[in-house]
């Protein structure tokens, strides 16, 4: 699998990440996962954006947001 690249997101606001191949990861995730991360903010220079670039992620399971959104569907 290559890179991944993400948004997280709350109520309020959203973060674009950037997941490489070389850093490990304990458990797949995908929409609608509750996740903790660890990482360092990164620079995308071509777009001007600020991104993090994960180094750790750990899966808590559904996120309430996610859960919400299924709910109204």
């Amino acid at each position: 699998m290559g890179h991944r690249y993400f948004t997280l997101k709350d109520d309020e606001s959203q973060l674009q990440c950037t997941l490489f191949t070389h850093e490990p990861v304990g458990a797949e995730f995908g929409d609608g996962s509750q996740v903790v991360v660890g990482g360092a903010v990164d620079l995308y220079a071509p777009k001007g954006q600020l991104q993090l670039r994960v180094k750790a992620l750990e899966v808590l399971g559904q996120g309430e947001l996610y859960r919400r959104y299924m709910e109204l569907k």
